[in-house]
């Protein structure tokens, strides 16, 4: 019997000691025995969602059966991967993965077989700093959506401030170094063009797994999305995207407080088909959920992204018939949907369907007609609307004055685009408006007392530091999630899960 569990293992005394955490309590997917997670297949797995409360080096063991022979086993350790040979044994014995470089925050241990069948006791950790989180009992579960509002695994307040990754086409030039530039520059996300095999070459397992390691190692967030049926009026394709992610289950399962899942990109073409929009949308997400995914999904205009009435028509119904009701819904912004004077109107138009909403693409020209970039971002800001720009870099076919770098690897590398008439140093305009807004997503940080947790329309009063020597007890982080034992005067800093600016 598989079964499917997602509990976050904080801090606390276990069965094996205080550094110990079991399997059976952690997110698998296998058979339990006698409190051993069996891994049967390589879709099975052990995933381990560990909280900490300040950057450690640590080593890290793991408990496992090994009966009937030799296995392999491959591990992940945050952003860290590798394999170990498991020897016929009878019984629970250790393996030392390895000592690694922990962050402060959430960080995922993942077990997952390699060759053959083993079992799964226990992981044990020695090195972890001493320090716990005070807000310890505070559980991170997944994104949700509460009305107009997307929130964390805290229940803190998310605002998507990143941009779009065109991997789908041009795996060669890989993801890591192009996430690290984005986050470098500021981003908080990222969202990530993948392929079902539909129209280019499909993304493995593998893939997908190494993709969310590298954005939660990071501390940003992933949207993922399936790319091939853009503009499609095909149900059975929208259908082979749900089919897609139910196949990368296993990989998704576990990380749904780092996770969004972007079903399919600009599905449904043609104009005014709501009913069609409705039934194909509903039947996917059906799909899903019945896989036992539960993530927060994201679903975008019909229209190329861009027909804001599918929306207002059919956002709420789309939303109700998703049995976790879990969905952010997302229009891309170009020529039509983010047209001068249009902008303000189309997206309160879509919040006052008490939905809540992303931009997930935009730019500031498309087809040598302008888009009105700057009311898209002021308006978001206002609305606390996210949004992602298109794209980091590799726009052909005359587009390339969409790119944000000219250099895929080197967020420096912004430069001023023209075309008709028209130009724009976008690069720079979007990695000012993240420095300016982008705050990381608190479920990559130490939990907050429950006390810290804002609710809807409060802001937190004053800053966190000041020239009292009391205040500096606070712990605060740098943009990239790390600890910083001394903030200094005009820098940028996180601490509860907001953003200040140190006097």
């Amino acid at each position: 019997m598989k079964r499917l569990l997602y509990i976050l293992l904080l801090l606390l005394p276990c069965a094996l000691g205080a550094q110990t955490w079991q399997a059976e309590s952690a997110s698998y997917q296998g058979t339990l025995q006698g409190g051993v997670v069996f891994l049967n297949d390589e879709s099975d797995y052990v995933s381990f969602s560990i909280s900490v409360a300040a950057a450690s080096s640590v080593t890290v063991y793991a408990g496992v059966q090994s009966p009937y022979g030799d296995k392999v086993m491959n591990w992940q350790v945050g952003s860290y991967s590798g394999t170990s040979q498991l020897t016929e044994q009878t019984g629970t014995y250790e393996v030392n993965l390895g000592t690694f470089a922990l962050n402060a925050g959430v960080n995922t241990i993942r077990i997952t077989p390699n060759w053959t069948w083993f079992g799964v006791d226990y992981i044990r950790l020695t090195g972890l700093s001493s320090g716990g989180s005070q807000g310890g009992t505070t559980t991170l579960g997944g994104f949700h959506v509460s009305g107009n509002r997307l929130l964390d695994g805290y229940n803190q307040p998310f605002r998507m401030l990143g941009a779009n990754l065109a991997y789908a086409w041009f795996k060669g030039y890989g993801y890591d170094r192009q996430m690290e530039a984005m986050r470098r520059a500021g981003a908080n996300a990222v969202r990530i063009a993948l392929s079902d095999g539909g129209q280019y070459t499909k993304d493995p397992y593998d893939t997908v797994q190494g993709i969310i390691a590298k954005a939660e190692a990071l501390h940003m967030v992933a949207v993922l999305e399936v790319h091939d049926h853009t503009g499609s009026d095909d149900a059975a394709a929208l259908q082979q995207a749900a089919a897609y992610w139910v196949e990368m289950k296993g990989a998704l399962i576990g990380h749904e407080h780092s996770v969004i899942i972007n079903i399919a990109n600009e599905w449904q073409g043609t104009w005014k088909q709501y009913a069609a929009y409705e039934s194909a949308y509903t039947t996917a997400i059906r799909t899903l959920r019945n896989a036992g995914i539960k993530h927060c999904l994201m679903v975008d205009a019909a229209g190329w992204g861009q027909e804001v009435a599918s929306l207002t028509s059919k956002a709420q119904t789309i939303l109700t018939n998703d049995p976790e009701h879990n969905i952010i819904f997302s229009i891309h912004m170009y020529e039509t949907a983010g047209a001068p004077n249009r902008v303000e109107l189309n997206i309160n138009n879509v919040l006052g369907q008490g939905v809540a909403l992303c931009i997930g693409e935009f730019a500031w020209a498309h087809k040598g007609e302008d888009v009105d970039e700057d009311a898209i971002i002021s308006v978001c800001r206002q609305r606390e609307v996210g949004w992602l720009a298109w794209s980091w870099w590799g726009n052909g076919s005359g587009l390339g004055y969409i790119d944000l770098v000219t250099n895929q690897y080197d967020e420096h590398s912004y430069t001023t685009q023209s075309v008709s008439g028209m130009s724009c140093n976008w690069g720079q305009k979007v990695m000012q408006a993240w420095a300016a807004e982008a705050e990381t997503c608190t479920a990559f940080l130490t939990p907050p007392q429950p006390t810290d947790i804002p609710g809807t329309g409060d802001e937190p009063q004053g800053l966190p530091y000041s020239d009292d020597a009391a205040a500096t007890t606070h712990v605060c982080y740098d943009l990239m999630g790390r600890p910083v034992a001394q903030p200094l005067s005009g820098h940028i800093y996180i601490s509860n899960g907001k953003k200040y600016i140190q006097p």
